[in-house]
């Protein structure tokens, strides 16, 4: 047998065997090699919105405000304990967990006309470095 041939046929065995490594044994190693994702909160990347931003300060017309718990590396964070903290009106309820999309859902009513400013913290010690504004009319 030729020498070129069989190193093209060892050449190809041990790509072959390669190959099937690496479709057996994929989901077990990346197991194995992958870093776990962070589960701390981060204070820059949570998000906190607020619909509407301007209503009437009737006492009956609410704001439904929403804070996104995120990880430093950009994920979502389920099961957080949001608080929210209001200089302007009633925030219902005080405290949210987060669900599986890193949401904590609250609503925001004032009998009193004004700026609300509306900050949040994560986990009792975060506070998230944005903030929103709600007027009320």
């Amino acid at each position: 047998m030729d020498k070129k041939l069989l190193s093209l046929v060892v050449l190809f065995f041990l790509s072959f065997v390669f190959f099937i490594a690496i479709v057996v044994f994929n989901n077990s190693l990346t197991g194995l090699t992958r870093a776990k994702e962070s589960t701390q909160p981060s204070p820059e990347n949570s998000l906190i919105f607020a619909w509407p931003i301007s209503t009437k300060a009737d006492g009956r017309s609410s704001v439904k405000v929403d804070v996104f718990v995120k990880s430093t590396n950009n994920k979502f964070i389920p099961q957080s304990r949001v608080n929210l903290v209001t200089n302007l009106g009633q925030v219902s309820p005080g405290t949210q967990i987060s669900d599986q999309n890193g949401d904590a859902a609250f609503t925001l009513i004032s009998s009193a006309s004004g700026t609300a400013e509306i900050s949040a913290t994560i986990n009792g010690n975060i506070v998230l470095t944005k903030k929103v504004s709600v007027k009320f009319e």
